[in-house]
């Protein structure tokens, strides 16, 4: 049995195995755009670097990407759009 979470249009995306993996399901589904897959599974990527602390980052390029969320809305915006059956607007 499938777990759509409610989701009419979830279909089959399987478990994913890690959180860019779950973003690359949701890109390879079509819920997100190829370009927003690429640079969400870029932050995810980043936040492993910063939580598990595999390399010294700079906190000024961590404040800097702070400042810009505009994937973050993004990806909230296609989802939702996904979810909801509705179209993205541009």
């Amino acid at each position: 049995m499938s777990r759509t979470y409610g989701c009419p249009n979830a279909g089959d995306l399987g478990p994913p195995a890690d959180n860019g993996d779950a973003v690359r399901l949701l890109g390879g589904h079509g819920v997100l755009t190829t370009e927003l897959t690429i640079s969400i599974r870029k932050a995810v990527g980043f936040r492993n670097v910063l939580v598990h602390d595999y390399i010294e980052v700079d906190d000024s390029i961590v404040v800097d990407r702070l400042k810009r969320l505009g994937d973050l809305e993004e990806f909230v915006r296609q989802v939702a759009a996904y979810v909801t059956g509705a179209q993205p607007e541009p």
